[in-house]
């Protein structure tokens, strides 16, 4: 598992708020195997804790960064996977606002 700690102060301060009780309210109605689960968010006086499945191969752009071009094959792979994914959040009425290369997750390469 892997754990995403946000503070509260910061999140306050740039009043994000909103943001992460949207965040928080959304992992926890989502189940798909092309989209990150969560499987606890908890609270203390100053984080807020998103305890997700861990993703090996870690994020998209690290990935190229370390293996250099994805071939066409690997690509249009991992596209299909990312729209299967978006397609699911579309149906359930989520928009990822904040899709990029940092932002997808690879579980398996």
């Amino acid at each position: 598992m892997a754990v995403k700690v946000i503070d509260l102060a910061m999140i306050e301060a740039n009043g994000l708020r909103k943001f992460l009780d949207r965040e928080v309210k959304i992992n926890a109605m989502v189940e798909h195997s092309y989209v990150l689960k969560c499987y606890e968010i908890s609270y203390t006086a100053s984080n807020c804790f998103l305890v997700t499945e861990i993703c090996p191969e870690g994020d998209l752009q690290r990935y190229i960064k370390q293996r250099g071009k994805l071939s066409e094959e690997e690509a249009l792979r991992l596209l299909k996977q990312l729209v299967v994914g978006l397609r699911y959040l579309h149906s359930r009425q989520i928009l990822h606002r904040d899709l990029k290369s940092s932002n997808v997750f690879l579980k398996n390469g």
